[in-house]
């Protein structure tokens, strides 16, 4: 199997994948553009003054961390919500999340509203909420103990830096030293230096301590919420194209499974399965015939003279063609085929000729399954390939119950035809038209109170013998296998030829058809299949 049979399912249902994705993306963003513009403001705290500190120890990394965790889960606590919205004479928050960062001290908090004044207010007063619910709210009261702690604190860091220079100095003066009374002296006062600062650093660490400066379990805002000025959703775009690709995608999943449920023909491997016969040939779904108009026979037949005489009208006018289609056409010219169609029909007939073999077929049957499979299309334009060929052919419209050839210019469904020389009011010459040079037409003629039943006539081969004496090759233009006439044609003629129409022939139900020609012996040349996709 190539690339273009893996698509043919998506091919075959483009109107699925077409309708699923303009009826999702049209609803999707119709919805997104109902809604109101969604802004986005956040602020950022941070636990601590680890990254002011030279050497922090890892403890108080990990110490940070811990304490970001536990102010982030404080933040989505309703006991923090009802004190935002009370600061703020609201009844209700907007959405918000409060996250550390991974692997830090931070703190993120954002918020989503559709007000952007109101995001950036509500924001804010988180981040204040969460200052209160921390010490650090402690260490901004009492502003003179603070004061005076501060003085300490500078007094202690000046006499640390004096006595630092005093044991330096000494040290020095130890090396520089001989005298052991001299160096007894100095060791002494290294001691009481080094105790005296020993005693400092420790007061200054304790200060330290009562200060938001040293202290590990504080919060400080970093970044205050801004002012939102662009908003972040609703994405219609993006929401559009997201909800078109995944209709097209459910689709597509859709038109797999309708294909795989799909129990019609398809292609050639399906016909030579199905059927059990070799494909004489592949008929495609050609272009719309647009003729003149106004000839009385067309006016008044139209059917399947719409698409036997025709002339292009434009390339772009396309549809496929079968026997239950009509046009108001003139039928004054012999048909001119597209190039395409009449390869395929050229190729036919000479597929036909290999079938048959050494054998001659003279009188030829075309049937199908079912109705409107387009056999009396095939069976007019092989007629006609024929009498191209300066054989003199026979075109016998067997269709009883709904006639095709009864547009032939110069006929009407009043003349008598196929009908009236089986029940014996005409002879042969009376009924064949000569429609073109070459080829001849004989209608089904009058319609009967009661049906034919060709099973049991012998005015049937009679009817072909007189036939053959007329022509080269008789062409039938048969009724359905519905039709138990069709069987009884079948088995009275040189060769029967099944048309079955792409993506319309259920397989069950040609199999169930032709076997009924395999049981009357009848001589099955092969099978056509109509319309198949270019």
């Amino acid at each position: 199997m190539n690339l273009k049979s893996y698509l043919q399912p998506l091919l075959h249902y483009w109107w699925l994948l077409l309708a699923a994705v303009i009826v999702a993306a049209g609803t999707t963003f119709v919805v997104a553009n109902a809604q109101p513009l969604t802004y986005q403001t956040r602020t950022t705290l941070v636990v601590g003054n680890l990254m002011y500190q030279t050497n922090p120890t890892g403890n108080d990394v990990y110490l940070a961390q811990q304490l970001a965790n536990y102010y982030a889960r404080i933040g989505m606590q309703a006991e923090v919500r009802r004190s935002v919205q009370a600061a703020l004479d609201m009844s209700w928050l907007p959405q918000y999340t409060v996250n550390p960062l991974p692997n830090s001290q931070f703190i993120e908090i954002v918020v989503n509203d559709t007000n952007p004044a109101r995001a950036q207010a509500v924001a804010n007063e988180l981040a204040s909420q969460l200052i209160n619910y921390s010490p650090t709210s402690d260490l901004q009261q009492g502003a003179a103990q603070q004061e005076f702690i501060n003085e300490q604190i500078s007094y202690l860091e000046e006499n640390i830096r004096t006595t630092l220079e005093e044991i330096e100095i000494a040290e020095r003066a130890l090396t520089e030293t001989n005298s052991a009374q001299k160096i007894l002296e100095i060791q002494g006062e290294l001691t009481v230096l080094q105790t005296k600062l020993s005693q400092m650093q420790s007061n200054y660490a304790a200060l330290m301590a009562n200060t938001g400066q040293g202290a590990i379990n504080t919060l400080s805002v970093i970044e205050p919420a801004p002012l939102p000025s662009q908003p972040i959703g609703p994405g219609k775009l993006m929401m559009t194209l997201i909800a078109g690709a995944a209709a097209g995608g459910i689709a597509a999943v859709a038109a797999y499974l309708l294909d795989l449920l799909d129990d019609t023909v398809k292609n050639a491997e399906d016909v030579t399965k199905a059927l059990s016969m070799p494909l004489l040939g592949t008929i495609p779904a050609v272009k719309k015939w647009i003729g003149r108009r106004g000839s009385r026979n067309a006016k008044r037949f139209g059917g399947l003279a719409g698409r036997l005489t025709h002339k292009f009208r434009s390339p772009n006018e396309a549809v496929a063609m079968d026997s239950v289609e009509s046009d108001t056409l003139s039928t004054t010219e012999f048909p001119v085929l597209p190039p395409q169609l009449s390869e395929e029909m050229r190729l036919l007939r000479i597929n036909l000729g290999v079938a048959a073999g050494e054998q001659p077929t003279r009188v030829l049957l075309v049937t199908s399954p079912s109705p409107d499979e387009g056999k009396s299309f095939i069976a007019t334009h092989l007629a006609v390939m024929m009498a191209k060929s300066s054989k003199e052919v026979v075109l016998v419209d067997a269709n009883f119950e709904h006639p095709h050839q009864e547009w032939i210019p110069g006929m009407s469904a009043d003349e008598p035809g196929l009908t009236d020389l089986l029940i014996g009011s005409v002879v042969v010459s009376d009924i064949l038209k000569t429609w073109q040079e070459h080829l001849s037409v004989v209608s089904a003629g009058q319609p009967l109170a009661s049906p034919l039943d060709l099973s049991t006539s012998d005015k049937v081969s009679t009817m072909l013998s007189d036939l053959r004496y007329f022509s080269d090759v008789v062409i039938i233009d048969g009724p359905p296998l519905t039709f138990t006439n069709a069987v009884a044609l079948s088995s009275k003629v040189d060769g029967v030829v099944v048309v079955v129409r792409h993506g319309f022939t259920r397989k069950g139900t040609a199999q169930k058809q032709v076997d009924k020609l395999k049981q009357v012996g009848a001589n099955v040349l092969g099978a056509v299949l109509n319309k198949a996709p270019v």
